[in-house]
């Protein structure tokens, strides 16, 4: 917003959205004024950019990378930014055998394997009936959905700038489901792997993170309304309107159990640093189990295979690990040793074998950037 000194009429200076907006300077050089901001239109996570708005209201960026930037100072002549550039890639890890169907397996924990690379954000993957990984990635300048098989180099499934997000493959492979902002707002859409026959299931003011039940039929997601998130769910092959399952306090992280017959998901209470994991049934939504959560718990939850652990990340340590939490009311159990790291995603492979994870360190640095 600008303010006119003379009359102090306040006035919008652009008609762009932002999710976040930083630290701003005038320079007359680069014509108008610049700011740090992560804009709607660029559908980027976490991507604070330098752009320049100019006095028309048209914002045009400065930088456009896969770095972040905070910090703004212009020199005296305007044609020096001093900044700090921050890069956080997250790259893809496979754990092998860390948990099998029915118990933990002790420590030593199974060694990681990182097998994407680069200074890109591969952000959430998942499991494809034929055992490849589909994720997410910037990693070709463009949120789009890649495809990693092995040792094979990941291969990009779409070109569309669609802004599809979150991917998941339904169990018969026909399906991908992302979350996407095509129509305006974040929400839930399905087609074929090709982006052809893509029809949008929900309409939430926003809708994130999509879960599958193992028959491939509903969709679980968490939704926001009015600043409350709430659990729902909808049909794969839509028809029906999506169905709120939960009302009370802030809910999110939805997860169907293996055999379909539970539901976990994230509830946070008050005070706000409390949350815990809630189970109920899937068809009647009874209560079955709550677990408290440390206050460094993430916000991700995933199902152990065979349904007798809930799994989540916790950064107790000072790093990221995935702990699992016995539906038994045992102790929590740490999973995983990185050591370092911070983890943005997991999903565990269908039989249970392998545990996909999307990690990464940040490393800063001063620059500057002239005309």
């Amino acid at each position: 917003m600008t303010v006119n000194v003379s009359d102090g009429n306040i006035s919008r200076m652009s008609p762009d959205e932002w999710r976040n907006l930083g630290e701003m300077a005038w320079s007359s050089e680069y014509g108008g004024l610049l700011v740090i901001g992560d804009a709607m239109r660029a559908m980027q996570d976490r991507r604070d950019q330098i752009w320049c708005v100019t006095d028309d209201g048209q914002a045009r960026h400065v930088t456009n990378d896969l770095n972040r930037y905070y910090g703004l100072s212009v020199a005296a002549d305007g044609k020096t930014i001093a900044t700090v550039q921050v890069e956080d890639p997250l790259n893809i890890w496979l754990v092998p055998a860390a948990v099998s169907s029915e118990r933990i397996l002790p420590h030593p924990a199974p060694l990681p394997r990182q097998i994407t690379f680069g200074s890109g954000r591969y952000y959430t993957p998942s499991w494809m009936p034929d055992g490849r990984i589909i994720t997410d990635s910037d990693t070709g300048g463009k949120r789009e959905i890649w495809i990693i098989s092995g040792e094979v180099q990941a291969q990009q499934l779409t070109t569309r700038d669609l802004k599809n997000l979150v991917p998941l493959i339904t169990p018969d492979g026909r399906n991908l489901i992302t979350l996407s902002s095509r129509s305006g707002r974040l929400n839930i859409w399905r087609s074929d792997l090709g982006e052809s026959n893509s029809v949008q299931l929900t309409y939430g003011e926003i809708d994130n993170w999509p879960a599958l039940s193992s028959d491939g039929k509903t969709i679980y997601y968490e939704s926001r309304t009015g600043g409350n998130w709430t659990i729902w769910k909808v049909g794969v092959e839509g028809g029906r309107a999506p169905e709120q399952l939960t009302s009370a306090g802030n809910a999110g992280s939805p997860v169907p159990s293996p055999d379909g017959k539970f539901l976990a998901y994230r509830l946070s209470a008050n005070p706000p640093e409390r949350s815990g994991i809630v189970v109920v049934t899937a068809d009647r939504l009874k209560p079955v189990r709550t677990f408290d959560l440390p206050t460094t718990a993430g916000g991700l939850i995933r199902w152990a295979q065979g349904g007798t652990a809930i799994t989540f990340v916790d950064d107790r340590s000072g790093a990221s690990e995935i702990w699992s939490q016995p539906l038994s009311g045992q102790r929590a159990r740490q999973l995983t040793d990185f050591r370092e790291g911070r983890i943005f995603s997991f999903n565990w492979s269908p039989d249970g074998k392998n545990l996909v994870v999307t990690r990464g360190s940040k490393a800063s640095d001063v620059v500057l950037l002239s005309r």
